[in-house]
């Protein structure tokens, strides 16, 4: 990976700042090297660890990441991209009322062994990527090279992942004892807050985090898939997920939830959160062991309301004392046989649908599953908030909910605290509503443009899939002819290529609805045959769509003689149908 030209890369450096101190911010726009105007000096000391220095009132902008001659993919938040600041040894360092803006990939990143450092009351804003990386994606051989004790606290981290659309708001890798609190983080194309970097039940360092008082809003916005506004991996003992509001979480095609415990996620108190307008469920864990989900408001999920993915041999978690309010959607989801044994226990929960439909608990009615010995001490009445519809999840004195000792907490305190200012700073930016309705507008064309010009010559292909029958010379990319550009694609038949319709080639473009349009220059010698068929991948007998043949000089299809085709010339086709329910059955070709 190519490094970003950023504001610093601090490596077991101290720094003195000679300059008068001032409240103001002083803007930091990207340089190859740290710099505080002229007035702060930089000295090495070779794996000394720097401490103690406060950057207060700055404003950092403009830093660019520059994309690599091979391009740049991450499977999973980005997390192998660097940061516009990145600390390693750092102790005691503190960030505090500053302005970051217009990063090229993320802003912050406490990498190896930084300790005890804050981030408090600064903005994060137009982000190319993400907010803050705490830790690394590998355990650090020494314990000393380990980072702990984090603290993202009262900032606000807004507008991130317009480049990198996987970034995180605030991602804690193998790092410990971290504190996530009083943020407002929204406006993601993937989750806010990821905690763990172990799939499984692996050891791991990101254990006794808290991520508590947050307002985790408008994530995914239908661009990703399988997100969360809490997610979590792998063994975290000790950690706490608590006193979050959350709402308005949209995926692409599966995954938009609330609190999603994922892959191994282990020993995680989830309590007093709020959590609405979800599109796929308030609460998700994929699997794990011995969480615990406690005291939750978990409303208006689209698809299912909770979800357990993974039949267990041990408890996975208990689920008591939440109030789930939904209007559509399954109540519990994915499959059926996960929520049925001793691998989950929920009791004292208080459920409500508001559109009067029965109750199905995994396949079975109210009774059936009460009879199962689950949800022992459940309630199904109204809650009678207040106006849950519009955001105000407070309850009456007379709630039901009360039953089932359910304990009101002020969810109306998440978010950054403060003065009246920083606060209306956090809620300038309006959002709107989620919609999880189907869009209304066709998507745009899917286009593919295949002209070889990228590849290098021999049997070197980007797109397409090539059958050569074992021999290599049967389908190359050659500079020898072509009818456009410089390069074309040579197929060379032969008798010993074996079954005989090798070589082929196929394209997968997976349409089964709309407008396709297929065109393409083809040049043959006078004793050459082609031939070219739309069928579906799977199936016997497989099934054909338009199809055409060009054998003995003359072009074919449908059975029928359309033109005779030239030797050694170049001619252009085109082939045209409507997919779907609304096909006519017919097909063009000029």
């Amino acid at each position: 990976m190519r490094r970003a030209s950023g504001f610093s890369i601090v490596k077991g450096c101290s720094f003195t700042c000679r300059g008068p101190a001032k409240t103001r911010r002083k803007r930091w726009r990207s340089r190859r090297r740290f710099r505080v105007g002229s007035s702060c000096a930089a000295s090495r000391r070779r794996g000394a660890s720097w401490s103690t220095w406060s950057f207060r009132g700055l404003a950092f902008a403009d830093s660019q990441f520059l994309l690599p001659p091979e391009g740049f993919s991450d499977p999973q938040a980005d997390a192998s991209l660097g940061a516009a600041i990145e600390a390693d040894g750092a102790r005691h360092i503190i960030f505090e009322n500053c302005d970051f803006a217009r990063t090229g990939n993320y802003v912050l990143w406490f990498r190896h062994g930084c300790h005890d450092a804050r981030v408090t009351h600064c903005q994060l804003h137009e982000m190319s990527a993400g907010g803050v990386k705490i830790g690394e994606t590998t355990v650090p051989k020494t314990e000393a090279g380990q980072t702990d004790h984090i603290t993202i606290e009262n900032n606000i981290i807004q507008g991130g992942g317009r480049n990198f659309n996987g970034s995180i708001g605030v991602w804690v890798g193998h790092s410990g004892d971290n504190a996530i609190m009083h943020n407002d983080i929204g406006d993601f194309y993937y989750s806010a807050v990821s905690l763990g970097w172990v799939w499984g039940f692996k050891p791991s360092l990101a254990v006794r985090n808290r991520v508590e008082w947050n307002h985790l809003h408008h994530l995914g916005w239908g661009v990703l898939s399988d997100l969360g506004a809490v997610y979590t991996l792998g063994p975290a003992e000790g950690t706490v997920v608590s006193h979050n509001r959350v709402h308005d979480i949209a995926c692409y095609s599966y995954g938009g939830w609330g609190l999603y415990p994922d892959e191994g996620s282990t020993g995680i108190l989830l309590e007093d959160n709020l959590v609405y307008r979800t599109e796929s469920g308030g609460f998700h864990q994929h699997y794990g062991k011995e969480n615990v989900v406690r005291n939750n408001i978990f409303a208006f999920a689209r698809e299912m309301q909770l979800r357990h993915s993974r039949v267990e041999d041990h408890l996975a978690f208990t689920f008591e004392g939440n109030i789930v309010l939904w209007d559509e959607g399954k109540l519990l989801g994915h499959t059926d046989p996960a929520w049925q044994g001793t691998q989950v226990k929920l009791a004292r929960n208080l459920y409500w649908r508001t559109d009067g439909k029965d109750y199905e608990f995994a396949g079975k009615s109210r009774a059936a599953w009460l009879a199962t010995g689950q949800d022992a001490g459940s309630v199904f009445a109204d809650p009678r908030l207040v106006d849950p519809e519009n955001g105000d999840f407070d309850l009456p004195a007379d709630s039901p909910a009360f039953q089932i000792g359910f304990k009101p907490f002020d969810y109306g305190k998440a978010g950054v605290e403060g003065d009246e200012a920083w606060r209306k700073l956090a809620a300038a930016r309006v959002y709107p509503r989620m919609d999880f309705s189907p869009l209304s507008l066709d998507p745009p064309p899917l286009q593919l443009h295949e002209g070889f010009e990228y590849s290098k010559p021999g049997p070197n292909f980007h797109i397409l899939r090539m059958q050569n029958g074992g021999r290599a010379d049967a389908a190359v990319v050659t500079d020898e002819i072509a009818s456009q550009g410089k390069q074309c694609l040579k197929i060379t038949d032969g008798p010993d290529l074996k079954p005989a319709f090798n070589p082929h080639f196929f394209y997968q473009p997976r349409h089964r609805m709309g407008f396709t349009r297929f065109a393409f220059d083809l040049r043959v010698e006078a004793a050459a045959e082609v031939s070219l068929e739309w069928r579906n991948s799977t199936g016997t007998p497989y099934q054909t769509g338009p199809a055409l043949r060009v054998k003995d000089g003359a072009l074919t299809a449908g059975g029928r003689r359309i033109m005779e085709f030239p030797a050694l010339q170049w001619v252009h086709l085109e082939m045209e149908e409507q997919l779907g329910g609304h096909s006519p059955g017919t097909w063009t070709l000029k």
